[in-house]
């Protein structure tokens, strides 16, 4: 497949190319490759292509909640999305706890996945928070660990499974969440201070990541922990980089962490401009309508991740599109290591969609980006070498 004429991101900018792919993991960029002989010639003028676009914090569902979204609707979502690799987190049934129910997913995703997905293990068995799970056993099948839905409120459990990251070279996942506090921006900062202080108390470099930061204390506190030497990484969601608790109108405003107000929103952009922010991942969290009546917890994000940062983050000026790249691939390709593959992601930035969720490849509809006017579109999504998803009018 040669595809030509496009702006190709190479080494943090982007270059009038052509890109030749020739399988599943190698590929040719350079000015002019007209001279290749190649029965798949697509013009992309005017066009971006980017590394594929990764997810790590995705919601599944399966097993156990099918109704609420299976891995082949999830993975569906995520192409169109332009994501090539996501990231599934470990809160469905059975637990990914141990070898058998990790190769009981693998073996789900093996027959319906149509991009990259990997894993999470559990922390703790069940994601109890009791017992931790034997990480040696499992640290070869799983792309993490975490318990995320619930924190880890056990200090000798977390400051156990420092240690084992340490010994193993794992990435743990935080979810942070203290119970013993009502406000949810204390709980998330409490939860965050206790995590630092292990990882400074336990005299260990580990591969810490904090979930879903959504608070200005929290932020703050994980910009000194770097400052300090501290090796910690963390990621924000799109939802707490447009809104705030004053746009709530319905349930599918409403997440844990919830919505934060102005000084939160405009601290997370200030992150992400600094540095501070390692990661943009969406936490796709799909529930039905009855569900979220009920009250469940989460929103989808995956088919309007990149148009809604780049319209709210590119567009305006806060950031460049070559930073973005940086927040939804280059940084999570780093961190959580995801193999290298011809994965690939095609942008129009100059077209405007509209979101209309009954139009989504996900089981779930509830988005808080409902109705609203995007920039910015992803017109293909190439896996291993092939087309796995392109926009069609």
């Amino acid at each position: 497949m040669l595809l030509k004429n496009a702006f190709i991101y190479i080494d943090g900018s982007f270059k009038s190319s052509d890109l030749y792919i020739i399988n599943e993991t190698e590929w040719i960029i350079g000015e002019d490759l007209s001279s290749i002989k190649c029965n798949q010639i697509i013009d992309l003028s005017k066009k971006y292509i980017v590394p594929g676009l990764v997810d790590v914090h995705v919601h599944l569902r399966e097993p156990g909640f099918e109704y609420k979204e299976t891995i082949l609707t999830g993975s569906e979502s995520a192409k169109a999305g332009g994501f090539t690799s996501i990231c599934a987190m470990p809160n469905v049934t059975p637990s990914p706890d141990d070898i058998d129910n990790i190769r009981l997913i693998q073996d789900i995703v093996d027959k319906d996945a149509c991009i990259n997905v990997y894993q999470y293990s559990c922390i703790t068995e069940g994601r109890l928070g009791q017992n931790l799970v034997d990480v040696s056993k499992l640290k070869d099948f799983v792309i993490g660990f975490s318990d995320d839905g619930n924190p880890v409120s056990s200090d000798l459990i977390m400051k156990k499974m420092i240690e084992q990251s340490a010994m193993h070279d794992v990435l743990i996942a935080a979810h942070c969440e203290d119970f013993s506090y009502e406000d949810p921006r204390m709980s998330e900062y409490m939860n965050i201070k206790r995590d630092i202080e292990l990882l400074k108390n336990t005299d260990t470099s580990c591969r810490y990541h904090v979930c879903h930061v959504s608070s200005k204390k929290s932020i703050e506190l994980i910009r000194q922990a770097k400052k300090d030497g501290i090796s910690v990484t963390c990621e924000t969601a799109p939802h707490y980089l447009v809104f705030t608790k004053e746009d709530v109108i319905s349930e599918n405003f409403k997440m844990n962490p919830p919505l934060g107000d102005k000084e939160d929103k405009e601290a997370l952009i200030q992150a992400v401009c600094d540095g501070t922010i390692d990661i943009i991942a969406t936490d796709h969290a799909p529930h039905t309508y009855e569900d979220k009546l009920a009250g469940a917890m989460g929103v989808i994000g995956m088919e309007t991740s990149f148009s809604s940062m780049y319209t709210y983050l590119v567009k305006t000026g806060i950031i460049k599109l070559e930073k973005l790249i940086e927040l939804m691939s280059v940084n999570p390709s780093c961190i959580f290591r995801i193999p290298k593959y011809s994965d690939f992601t095609v942008l129009d930035l100059d077209a405007e969609n509209t979101v209309k969720s009954d139009g989504f490849l996900s089981l779930g509809r509830n988005t808080p980006f409902e109705g609203m006017t995007l920039n910015g579109r992803v017109i293909k999504t190439i896996c291993k070498g092939k087309i796995v998803w392109e926009y069609t009018q």
